[in-house]
């Protein structure tokens, strides 16, 4: 009898004691639990089981993987496709899932059906039974485990034809080309496994996927990526790869844990075509059915960040490093979320861990410069650009960031050249060429930045920086109702930035509309009371009305919120304000 199947008895044999002496503290149930070798799963047994304390509640017949147990209860993770909660339940609500209960590759063909409408069900059902009953036959009966599974290996990728391809993971796709990547293939095998009634689980690593024969002492690994490649479970190479030596990542999956991977997989899929919300109630899925799937709580997270539900896929990357402190990718991943939601100081400590564990992944180092833009640590933010663009050559928008950074520091010649190639490895960003312009505009090279603007704004029409930042330019080359137009598109796009009713009132002054260029000064402090500039041209602007005393009153406000202000302020010395 297998490992598996053994504990999977003494499981079922356990639950029928779960109604024993209310005294009784630890159970094999329990033991089973707390040693952390055995991955149980649980069915719902009765209609409407009550969860928690907040009343909800969870149908019949749904499956959780076991989180913890103590008297007369277990502990599941139960979701909305958004939050994840660890809730209790009664014992009595559930019961134990056997291995041989869960055909994974039979789940899976049903997963590939969803997804493909045109796909006859019965039709792949039928090529995977044949396709198994000959690999079932290649294994025989005779010989040692070892030998068998050789034998499927040599069936399957020899005279069947299968090959690696990575990025195939459709089971009907996979039987129908004779390609498919690591899961796929290696639940072919857990098929014909099941036929044969050998103890082959799947085993789950870092973005990878593979089986293992387990049977008391005789355990080895199968890499379905190589040809069927039989591997030591303690080959140093395959700890490597595997990262926790001896935990959770080196576990074989009972078949009912193993379930979760064909959810994870549809997520994925669902992902990949831009359906993320379905994405997450399969992800959702896949960690209620196996909370220590570390892989499909991080592509939960990335799927909750394409929805904009920022803090949610904070708490799925906080899940991923707690599962598995090594994981590089999620602390990146974590540091843009925090990053989206403006927390910059934690974003820069997260990146700050990715780029120790990852040191070769450039979005790490991104992420960490980004942040550091954010808290306006422009020397430090420029280091970590260059590192990523160390590590990607090609990385635009590292270059772009790395341009603004330097443009903040004044290095304005240097920030040319960095914007130069973010354009020419991204032609189509318009974040890119607004800050160019940007750069060009604190050059005094007015002309050239009003035409990086125009390409900005072709590319991002709705940019309400980028329109305010080109009225600016035109107002400084004297092209004043083209910048009246471009102010009042800004201020239209976005009327709470103090700027853009700024700039819009810089330009009507240029036409000569006194009057309109102090109400939209006016408009600029009502957004932003502290807005020093809109103050200062405010009063000069009614200097020129001949409004001294109320002149006076505005450029004094400038003053007192930027004393720098003073060297700016035009009619200073007229107006008899000591500079």
């Amino acid at each position: 009898m297998s490992t598996y199947r053994r504990q999977t008895v003494a499981l079922i044999l356990a639950a029928t004691a779960w109604g024993g002496a209310a005294g009784e503290k630890e159970s094999p149930f329990d033991r089973a639990l707390v040693s952390g070798r055995t991955l149980v799963t649980v069915e719902i047994a009765a209609d409407e089981t009550p969860v928690g304390d907040g009343g909800a509640t969870v149908a019949k017949g749904r499956r959780f993987g076991v989180v913890a147990a103590e008297d007369g209860r277990v502990r599941i993770c139960v979701s909305d496709g958004e939050a994840l909660r660890r809730e209790w339940i009664e014992r009595d609500r559930v019961r134990v899932v056997s291995d041989d209960e869960v055909d994974v590759a039979g789940e899976a063909l049903r997963m590939a059906v969803a997804l493909n409408p045109e796909a006859d069900a019965d039709v792949c059902r039928r090529r995977l039974d044949a396709l198994v009953d000959r690999l079932a036959e290649a294994a025989g009966t005779e010989g040692s485990a070892r030998e068998r599974v050789r034998r499927i290996g040599r069936r399957l990728f020899g005279a069947e034809g299968y090959t690696y391809r990575k990025g195939v993971k459709r089971l009907d796709q996979v039987l129908a080309r004779k390609q498919g990547d690591c899961v796929p293939l290696s639940l072919i095998y857990l098929a014909a496994a099941r036929r044969l009634r050998m103890p082959i689980h799947l085993v789950t690593w870092p973005s990878h996927v593979l089986v293992r024969y387990e049977h008391g002492p005789d355990r080895f690994n199968i890499e379905t990526t190589e040809r069927g490649e039989i591997r030591n479970v303690d080959d140093p190479i395959q700890h490597r790869r595997g990262r926790v030596a001896g935990g959770i990542h080196c576990m074989a999956l009972p078949n009912p844990r193993a379930l979760g991977i064909v959810y994870h997989v549809w997520g994925a899929i669902l992902s990949q075509r831009g359906r993320h919300r379905e994405a997450c109630e399969r992800f959702a899925r896949a960690v209620e059915i196996n909370p220590r799937d570390a892989e499909a709580h991080a592509l939960w997270g990335a799927a909750l960040h394409k929805l904009a539900r920022y803090d949610a896929a904070c708490a799925r990357h906080a899940d991923v490093v707690a599962i598995d402190p090594q994981h590089g990718e999620a602390n990146i991943r974590w540091a843009f979320a925090l990053n989206r939601l403006r927390r910059y100081g934690e974003a820069a400590a997260k990146a700050a861990r990715a780029t120790e564990l990852a040191p070769a992944f450039a979005d790490g180092w991104y992420a960490w410069a980004y942040a550091l833009t954010r808290l306006g640590r422009h020397a430090e933010a420029c280091e970590k650009f260059a590192k990523a663009t160390e590590h990607h050559r090609r990385f635009a928008e590292a270059y772009a960031g790395w341009g603004g950074s330097l443009t903040r520091l004044g290095q304005f010649a240097e920030a040319d050249r960095k914007y130069a190639k973010a354009a020419l490895f991204d032609p189509q960003s318009g974040r890119t060429y607004g800050g160019w312009g940007y750069t060009l505009a604190q050059m005094g090279k007015h002309a050239e930045a009003c035409e990086k603007y125009a390409k900005a704004v072709r590319l991002n029409p709705k940019d309400a920086r980028v329109l305010n930042n080109w009225g600016w330019a035109l107002a400084r080359l004297g092209r004043h109702d083209e910048a009246v137009e471009k102010c009042r598109q800004s201020v239209k796009l976005d009327a709470t930035r103090a700027a853009s009713h700024h700039s819009l009132g810089v330009a009507l002054a240029g036409q000569g509309k006194l009057d309109a260029a102090c109400a939209a000064f006016a408009d600029a402090v009502k957004v932003d009371p502290r807005h020093a500039l809109s103050y200062a041209d405010w009063g000069a602007t009614l200097a020129r009305l001949g409004r001294r005393a109320e002149a006076l009153e505005k450029l004094d406000r400038a003053l007192a919120l930027d004393p720098d202000l003073k060297g700016y302020v035009p009619y200073c010395t007229s107006l008899g304000v000591p500079q």
